[in-house]
């Protein structure tokens, strides 16, 4: 099939049918190319795939409906519209609530919306296993209704869009509405928070919602004309501009929009045409407001905003007795910030960023099997946790036949609950399943709900916490928590997305190293009887991360190497050691170019990935320098003889 693209045009999605067998292909649009020519593949399913649909005490649904499915082998997704266009029907749950599909390949993980008239919209992941139903639980939820009205307008309130995105475990939705020329409109909303927002081509509304389950809500709407609002935040102290925070703007007390400041403390925004209060992004800033009135297609200036000096966040560890926890290692925030509490067992953040959305941290002792998670809400100014003995997660990936799978990749997902009933989603730890099929994640901490996953496919649930009672959770011990299930297909694309790695030698003697620049040379010899740390990549990045990691257990059996990717040439050679000798104060562990054929293509295919070996010499496993912390630890703590 050969088809051209008009100018513009950024990705293609090309789907077809035969015998009811809907594919689906994507590619990208280059700038130079205008014509595509596309090889589609029919492909057969091995066995029908099953879903069943019920409500929350298990009573079947007819007549839901299959709006969207994406993941697995489809590139795009498959909804409603695509069947539309394609001639099939929609694909809907019969008077028992079953719902056969013969055109997906079993074993692949999908992400489904189901659609009915009387339950709110459903989004789950499910893995489509042969001859199992793959169960989809609809919740009837709220009906929320809406009022939209216009003066400057009102035969345009029709154009106005509403918006619900609605956080599921399995995903985030919107779901879309549109008022008719009464500016009536309603929808089913799920058991959950939301956010809900009102769009309009030439207009803005003077309210901003949050949805809360179980309210049945009646929300108005009132849309006018738009005006421009521009300003500047000073810094209390030094009356410098201040940047890094956001500026809110309110009606009737409740935030209707915000902006970002620059790096010279200015701001700019559209907001609707009517009385707003403009402040900063926090009650802790908010000591300077103004009320301005915004004219309609005019520019407001808001006299200077006022911020105080940066906040500073201070959080104390404990040991069990109660004793301040010095020396503890504490990791927070997105990016994985690291600190060492002080000698009284305290730690401080001073990035009011940081501050401002709560701070998620997990504290693990470096030398003791203790640790412990926390969250702190974005108001407040201090913690105070306690460490408690590690805990553990242990689990199975077998295949269909229930044979156990060595050598899967499964990850460690890690949620921190916050206020309000929202949350923070991260992937804590990675490993590899033994030889066994067994999977095992230590030194845990209280504090966060955990779930294991392979790809995408989750098979435990978020209630398999770490408990004080109960020190070691198995995942797979009850019908909820079932075995990783490798499927062919997920195998396969599990495998897809293993190739092209280089694959760490299996031994460290195997390793070849080329020129020493710092702490060196070293030989294998050297290395005996040590565990071994090679970072591949330019260490200024990681540093603080490397040197945390030497200061603990470079006297303590681990040896520390950074592995630079060979010089192109003499003169990059020599700015390279030009470059590190200006920092080699702030590196106190080896580093050393790669030779051979592994340490060269290793260096130069993978940045900021480690290689552990245990002081036996034997691989460990690969770590990125964001979980180099933790996973070291654990390695020094629990696999040491």
């Amino acid at each position: 099939m050969v088809m051209n693209l008009p100018e513009g045009v950024a990705s293609i999605s090309v789907f077809a049918t035969s015998e009811a067998k809907v594919i689906a292909s994507r590619v990208e649009r280059s700038h130079a190319q205008t014509n595509y020519t596309f090889d589609v593949t029919m492909r057969d399913s091995v066995a029908p795939a099953r879903f069943h649909v019920v409500n929350k005490d298990g009573d079947p649904i007819p007549n839901a409906v299959l709006s969207s499915i994406s993941g697995g082998e489809l590139m795009s997704p498959l909804s409603s519209d695509v069947f539309d266009a394609l001639g099939v029907d929609r694909p809907e749950s019969d008077s028992q609530g079953n719902l056969l599909l013969e055109d997906l390949a079993l074993g692949s993980t999908y992400r489904v919306e189901f659609t009915h008239p009387d339950f709110a919209r459903c989004v789950q992941r499910s893995q489509l296993v042969s001859n199992e139903l793959a169960d989809i639980v609809l919740d009837r939820g709220d009906q929320v209704n809406f009022l939209v009205e216009c003066i400057a307008d009102p035969l345009s309130v029709p154009q106005t869009t509403i918006a619900a995105t609605v956080q599921t475990e399995s995903g985030t939705y919107v779901e879309i509405v549109k008022p008719d020329s009464d500016g009536r409109a309603s929808m089913r909303l799920p058991d959950r928070h939301g956010n809900i927002s009102v769009s309009h081509p030439k207009y803005l509304p003077a309210e901003r919602y949050v949805y809360h389950k179980g309210a049945g809500q009646s929300l108005k709407f009132t849309l006018h004309e738009k005006g421009k609002v521009r300003g500047k935040v000073l810094r209390e102290d030094t009356r410098a501009g201040q940047s890094g925070l956001y500026v809110q703007f309110a009606f009737d007390n409740n935030v209707i929009a915000q902006a970002s400041i620059d790096l010279e403390g200015n701001y700019e925004a559209e907001v609707p045409a009517i009385p707003v209060s403009v402040g900063l992004n926090s009650r802790r800033l908010n000591n300077s407001r103004h009320l301005v009135e915004v004219k309609a297609n005019e520019t407001t200036f808001v006299p200077d905003l006022i911020a105080p000096a940066p906040r500073e966040f201070i959080g104390t560890v404990r040991m069990p007795n109660g004793d301040p926890a010095p020396g503890v290692i504490v990791i927070y925030g997105l990016g994985r910030n690291a600190v060492v509490t002080d000698g009284q067992g305290q730690f401080r953040v001073t990035d009011d960023r940081e501050i401002s959305r709560g701070i998620y941290a997990m504290a693990f002792h470096p030398q003791k099997r203790l640790s412990v998670s926390f969250h702190a809400g974005p108001d407040a100014n201090a913690i105070d946790s306690t460490l408690s003995p590690d805990g553990s997660i242990i689990g199975l990936v077998v295949d269909e036949n229930g044979k156990p799978l060595p050598d899967i990749p499964v990850n460690l997902k890690g949620r921190f609950r916050g206020e309000r009933g929202l949350s923070m989603i991260t992937t804590l730890q990675t490993t590899r399943s033994r030889m066994d099929g067994t999977y095992r994640f230590v030194g845990l901490g209280e504090g966060i709900d955990y779930q294991a996953e392979v790809h995408g496919a989750f098979r435990s649930d978020y209630s398999s916490s770490i408990k004080r009672q109960s020190r070691e959770t198995v995942i797979g011990a009850k019908r909820d928590r079932r075995p990783i299930v490798m499927t062919p297909t997920l195998l396969q694309e599990v495998m897809e997305k293993e190739k092209g790695k280089p694959e760490a030698p299996r031994r460290l003697a195997d390793i070849e190293f080329g020129e020493w620049i710092q702490s060196g040379p070293l030989d294998h010899a050297d290395m005996e009887g040590k565990s071994v740390l090679l970072y591949f990549g330019w260490p200024m990045q990681p540093q603080d991360v490397l040197q945390m990691i030497d200061g603990h257990y470079g006297d303590k059996g681990l040896l520390v190497i950074a592995v630079l990717e060979p010089p192109v040439n003499e003169q990059e050679r020599q700015a390279r050691i030009k470059a590190l000798a200006e920092k080699s104060d702030a590196f106190s562990y080896a580093i050393v170019t790669g030779g051979g054929n592994f340490s060269n293509a290793y260096a130069g295919h993978i940045d900021h990935k480690m290689l552990l070996y245990g002081s036996d010499g034997q691989f460990v496993e690969e770590i990125h320098y964001r979980d180099a912390l933790h996973k070291v630890r654990n390695h020094m703590l629990y696999a040491q003889p």
